[in-house]
Parts: structure tokens; C-alpha cells; sequence
């Protein structure tokens, strides 16, 4: 016994020298816990994208708040009981472990404490299995107990614990391995996130997962006579199999995540507007779409509701990671060509000056101001016209003309005053503003037309949830002006509903838009080259549009009918689209029929329509009939469209080679 008594003493002191030569050698840094990732989540709570921290780990701060207090409950239960009691070392747990090693020449048990973990978490140092590691752990913990209460280490714990793969932290582990947040959880569900922590990488749920219920269960058994389980309890519990699986965040939203990093580059978790079904939808129509056209043509299409500028879909290219498309471009903020679609622009200032009235004649005649001597797209004059058909045809020389009349300058003050510009970052435009000449992103662009949806009112895109959705300016024009203007815009489409659309093409056709008001909202479609680069196939009506009537068909957007006058309009359009254009728009393609699966020797393709007036595209490119048959580059999926004055219709096909 005297023996066993003189060995204690000496263990003791020697622990006591070694402590105190360490305390003044250890001086634990927590700037770990600040290098978090950065998590875009919808409205509605769910993740649209992760950014990882730069050692390439998922790691979110935790907030007791947000975790299930159960599971705090089991965790201490099980890893250390005296945590609230303690000052960073556990004194029963030690002196136990110095007896077990005295008696039995051997480590039984631990005696490591939760801010012992953290200890070694936020040092990587710490880890090693040696004794002068362990005193330096003792000498961190109690530092950390000194300047942290204990509500911080556990949440500094909760952030940094290792859950196996590239998981640190608890919100990532309950995200990934059982795919929802740690605010609920039941009492198998704790278990596994108390256990995995332990040896994260060998009970993996993905790779070793009954080593990981074996592991739960352990906990289970241990903390259920802890926390005053009966036995009946337990054994319930222990049968429970947890459906678990590595889930990843779906990257959704790239874009919006560099745009709101720029913005708050310090922010690490953005609440956006984004409504994630929507988004995928978008995105993977689009995707779709651009299969039709050749690399390096890319798109992007954003979706806001029409009075508060609320996003619910920012796509800002088809794919983030394709390089041969530029796809790390965000589109939805690069100035482009706007093409036609500033036309409405310059007629509904021209409305509420008086400059013109809803039932004004214009003139589609040769024009010459100065040295500017512009033409039509298709370099053809049609003479007088009403404005209604001037916008739906798109002529540029009335919209020139008109704009001349209102003062360019005084347009473009007005565009930019909207768009937030407020110095001259680009240069005027002059007359080529009604032509394309103005450039702006598609951003931008929704702007403008948020003010024609918005009764006149400029209102600002609200990239996060609860943003301040009051508007900033003041009325640009009246509720009535922009109210014949969408009178004007309105036509009825091939299925007879109500549509309000401005399709856009720049000059080289490098740029192809389509701007839709819906009931609730404004859909903003543009498809073009990164580079600016010219080419033959890009064309709004062609192009955009189809896109544009195909993501509003998937959402189920609704027509707009806001107001009386517009429902008469409707109505007119109707009577007159089912007593003139309605067999015509209904089915301008008689051969081939949508979804056909062709076959060919020589992938020449045979085309009938109803009207000898059709312009024929195929994937979106302007083609000329042979024979009645168009000639296709290669076998696939294809797009055959035909095009009228006023309406469209676009087939999918197949073709193989025989």
C-alpha cells in the first residue's frame, strides 16, 4: 500500500509540474470557427447551393437554438456528464484514470471532456496520442472555460465536431446523413450524431453503415439508464434502422450565390426569395433548349413577381461548370444587346406625354436622321400602320421616328434613372436605342418592364426573403398609360389565351430575347453568344419565345387580365383570332407532327404548312425549303418551327439515318 500511496504522489506531482510549464505554452486560437461555408436556402427553408470553406469541408455555425435539446441532453449524457460542473478538466474522471493506470499498468478509460474535443478541434496539433498532448489539451480546455461560457463551447463543439466525409459541424450532419435540420430529432437520430463523432470516417453511414447503427445502439444503451429509459424503452429503440444516406446540396443557384457574395461578401447564410421547385424547372428547361443550338450559344431566364419585384427563379446560364459555353458567366447581369425590346419603352413615354394616343397611325417609310439611315429586320417598308400592329410587328422605323420626337437623351435619363445609373457608364445610344443600341443586362431589363407591370412604379428585384418590398421612386408614368400599353402588347396565342409578350433580336442575331407578363409575374428569357460572337440562328420569336411559352406551360403561370379595358381587348382578340387567325395559328405545321420519330437515308426531312407565308426555321435557324423539305446537319433531336406575322408553332423530332 505504502508503494501504491508513493507512486500516486509522484504521478500527481509530476502532473502538477507539467501542467504548469504548459499553461503558459498553450493558447488556443478559435479563428477556425469564422472559415464557415457559405449556404443559399429558398423561402421555404431549403438548401439551393453550398459554397465550402476553403480546406473544402461543409461546415455551419451552430446555434443551441436551432438544435433539438434532446440531443444535447443525450450528448452530454454520454460524453461527458459533468460538463456543466467542470472548469474544462473533469478532476472524478482524471484521478480515476490515474488510479486505473496505477492498479492496472494500462489506460481503461478516458477521461477527455467535450472542451477537451474542442481543444484538439480547433488545433489540430492537440491530436496526437502522447501525454504532453493530452497536458496541452488539459491547458486549452481550461483557458477555453475561462474566456467562453459554456453554452459557446458546446456551439463552438457543435461546429466543428467531425461527422465523417467532408461533414463538420451538426447542421451539416443532419442535413447530409438524414436530410432534414437538427431542430427535431428523434432519440435514434441523436444517437447516430452523438456516435459518429467518435470515429467519424469508420461509421460513415454511406460506406460502414452497420458499423453505425452498431455505434447508435451503443449510445443508446449507454445513456438510457442515464436519462431514466426503462429497459422496454431501450430495446424499442434499438430495433429502429435509420434510413441514412449521403445527401448533397443540388446546386441550384450558382449565380444568385456570386451575385449576393458580391453584395455581402462577409454573409455566410442567405434566406433568398427563390422558390427551388421553380428554379429546377427553369433550369432544366432550359438546359434542354439549348441542346437545339450549337457551343457556344448560352441562356438565362429569371422569373419576379410583377408588383413586388420578388425573384422566384435566377438562372444565370445553362450550366455553371461549362466551359466551352462560357457557363461560370452570369448573363442575367451582362449588358447585351436589348434588341425591339426597348420598343415599349418608347411607346408608352410617347403615351403618357401625348405624344401619342392608343389609336395613332404611324408611318413604316424610309428614314434618314443625319448621317443615320436605319431599315426594318427584314429591310422592307409596309407604309401606314396602326401603333398596335407597329409593336406587335416590331417595325423600327415608327419606333425611331417616335423616339426622335420624345428626345432620345431624355429616354435614355429616364432608363437610366431606373436601372440605378447614375453616371455615364455606357455611351448614348441616340436613335440606335430603339433598335438594340442601349445595352443592358437582363437584370436591367426586368426593371423597365417591372415598371409597365407595376401600374407605372419603379420597384427594385428582391434577391432575399423579407426584403423591404416598398417601392423607391417615384411613378414614371400613369396606372392608365401603362395600361394601354399592355393593351397594345396583348395578342392572343396559338392556344387562345391572353399573351403579353416583346420578343427582341440584336443585329448580328448574337443576342435573342423574350419578355413575358404573366398575371402574377415577369419572365425575362434571353438566349446568346458570350462573346458577342454574330450568328444565323438566333431570333426572339424563334428562339426565346418558345422557351419563354414552354417554362410559363410548366409553371402554370396565369394570363393577365388585370383590368377591364384589358379584358375587352381579350375578348376583341378573341372574337377576331377565332373568325380569322385561329385554324391558321392553331396548326401552322402540318407535317411533321410534334414528337415524330423519323427516319431518313439522307437526313432530308419533308415540311408541309397551312400558309404560303411561313418562314421555317430549324433550331431556331432561318432555312429555305427544298422541295418541301429542309435538310438537318446530323441525326438527333430537333426543333421545326414555322413563323407567321402573327403567330408561331414549334414541333419536336427525332431523326435517325436508315
Amino acid at each position: 500500500m505504502k508503494s501504491l500511496y508513493l507512486s500516486s504522489v509522484l504521478i500527481l506531482f509530476s502532473f502538477i509540474s507539467i501542467f504548469t510549464y504548459a499553461f503558459f505554452q498553450v493558447n488556443p486560437s478559435t479563428e477556425k470557427i469564422t472559415d464557415l461555408s457559405t449556404i443559399l436556402f429558398d423561402k421555404d427553408g431549403k438548401i439551393l447551393e453550398i459554397r465550402l470553406t476553403e480546406a473544402g469541408y461543409w461546415r455551419e455555425l451552430a446555434q443551441l437554438d436551432e438544435i433539438d435539446p434532446s440531443f444535447i441532453e443525450m450528448l452530454i449524457a454520454y460524453e461527458d456528464q459533468r460538463f456543466f460542473d467542470h472548469f474544462g478538466v473533469d478532476l472524478y474522471a482524471l484521478g480515476r484514470v490515474i488510479l486505473e493506470v496505477v492498479r492496472y499498468r494500462k489506460v481503461v478509460s478516458g477521461a477527455s471532456t467535450l472542451t477537451m474535443q474542442l481543444s484538439r478541434l480547433l488545433d489540430p496539433r492537440l491530436s496526437q496520442k502522447t501525454i504532453w498532448s493530452k497536458f496541452q489539451q488539459m491547458i486549452a480546455a481550461v483557458k477555453l472555460e475561462k474566456k467562453f461560457s459554456k453554452r459557446q463551447i458546446l456551439q463552438m463543439y457543435l461546429t466543428l465536431a467531425p461527422y465523417g466525409s467532408n461533414l463538420e459541424g451538426i447542421h451539416a450532419a443532419s442535413q447530409a446523413w438524414l436530410q432534414k435540420l437538427p431542430i427535431r430529432l428523434t432519440p435514434s437520430e441523436s444517437a447516430i450524431l452523438v456516435a459518429l463523432p467518435q470515429s467519424p470516417e469508420n461509421r460513415r453511414p454511406d460506406r460502414h453503415l452497420e458499423q453505425a447503427l452498431q455505434a447508435k445502439n451503443r449510445v443508446l444503451e449507454e445513456v438510457g439508464p442515464r436519462l431514466g429509459w426503462d429497459r422496454r424503452l431501450v430495446q424499442e429503440r434499438l430495433q429502429e434502422r435509420l434510413p441514412l444516406s449521403r445527401w448533397s446540396a443540388p446546386g441550384l443557384a450558382p449565380h444568385l450565390m456570386d451575385r449576393l457574395q458580391s453584395i455581402s461578401p462577409q454573409q455566410k447564410t442567405f434566406i433568398t426569395s427563390i422558390d427551388s421547385l421553380w428554379q429546377k424547372t427553369v433550369r432544366d428547361r432550359l438546359y434542354t433548349n439549348l441542346n437545339f443550338f450549337p457551343v457556344p450559344i448560352n441562356g438565362a431566364v429569371l422569373i419576379a413577381e410583377r408588383k413586388t419585384g420578388i425573384l422566384r427563379a435566377y438562372v444565370g446560364s445553362r450550366d455553371y461548370n461549362e466551359e466551352k459555353r462560357s457557363g461560370s458567366v452570369n448573363f442575367l447581369t451582362s449588358l447585351r444587346s436589348p434588341g425591339s425590346t426597348l420598343k415599349p419603352w418608347i411607346y408608352v413615354s410617347a403615351l403618357d406625354r401625348g405624344i401619342l394616343n392608343p389609336n395613332s397611325i404611324l408611318d413604316d417609310s424610309e428614314f434618314q436622321s443625319g448621317g443615320y439611315n436605319p431599315s426594318n429586320f427584314d429591310e422592307q417598308y409596309i407604309g401606314k400602320l396602326t401603333l398596335k400592329d407597329a409593336l406587335l410587328t416590331s417595325r423600327n422605323i415608327p419606333a425611331i421616328e417616335v423616339l426622335e420626337k420624345l428626345n432620345p437623351q431624355s429616354v435614355e435619363a429616364d432608363i437610366r434613372s431606373v436601372i440605378g445609373e447614375n453616371t455615364m457608364q455606357r455611351p448614348e445610344a441616340g436613335l440606335s436605342l430603339a433598335v438594340g443600341g442601349f445595352y443592358l443586362s437582363p437584370e436591367e431589363l426586368a426593371k423597365l418592364y417591372l415598371v409597365i407591370g407595376n401600374e407605372g412604379t419603379p420597384i427594385n428585384l428582391k434577391f432575399l426573403d423579407g426584403e423591404n418590398r416598398s417601392a423607391t421612386q417615384e411613378s414614371k408614368f400613369s396606372s392608365s398609360t401603362t395600361n394601354s400599353l399592355l393593351v397594345l402588347l396583348s395578342k392572343i396565342n396559338s392556344l387562345g389565351d391572353l399573351e403579353i409578350v416583346k420578343t427582341g433580336t440584336a443585329a448580328h442575331r448574337q443576342d435573342a430575347w423574350a419578355i413575358m407578363l404573366t398575371k402574377d409575374h415577369l419572365l425575362v428569357v434571353w438566349l446568346g453568344t458570350p462573346q458577342n460572337q454574330p450568328t444565323n440562328s438566333l431570333t426572339g420569336a424563334a428562339a426565346a419565345l418558345p422557351l419563354a411559352r414552354e417554362i410559363r406551360a410548366a409553371l402554370d403561370l396565369k394570363e393577365y387580365r388585370a383590368t377591364e379595358k384589358l379584358e375587352r381587348e381579350r375578348n376583341t382578340l378573341a372574337s377576331r383570332f377565332e373568325n380569322v387567325n385561329q385554324a391558321a395559328c392553331k396548326k401552322l405545321i402540318v407535317y411533321p407532327e410534334d414528337q415524330a420519330w423519323l427516319r431518313s437515308e439522307d437526313l432530308e426531312i419533308a415540311v408541309r404548312g397551312k400558309s404560303n407565308s411561313i418562314e421555317w426555321f430549324v433550331n431556331g435557324e432561318t432555312t429555305k425549303l427544298s422541295k418541301d423539305s429542309v435538310r438537318l446537319e446530323e441525326e438527333g433531336f430537333h426543333k421545326i418551327t414555322a413563323s407567321t406575322s402573327d403567330c408561331e408553332e414549334t414541333v419536336s423530332i427525332f431523326v435517325e439515318v436508315k
